[in-house]
């Protein structure tokens, strides 16, 4: 019993070190994103396909919450800002 728990342990301090890692990890990446376009150009072909993939994904993922927790605050910001 003993080893089992202390398996679980470390598999749960391992999960924390993960999460705190990408918490720590991703917004230093956002961050550095508009000087990695200096280092690698990218095209404007790019950041629409991005766009147009990013929207419709967004859109599917916002009116999916919509309809299991009928919440309509969130619609309605997205409203507000893009009306």
């Amino acid at each position: 019993m003993q080893i089992k728990q202390s398996a679980l342990d470390s598999i749960a301090i391992g999960a924390s070190f993960a999460c705190l890692v990408h918490c720590v990890a991703l917004p230093i990446l956002l961050a550095a994103l508009p000087a990695v376009d200096k280092i690698l150009p990218v095209s404007g072909s790019f950041h629409l396909g991005m766009l147009m993939i990013a929207i419709p994904a967004s859109l599917a993922a916002l009116l999916h919450e919509f309809s299991l927790r009928r919440a309509a605050a969130p619609v309605r910001f997205w409203l507000l800002v893009l009306g």
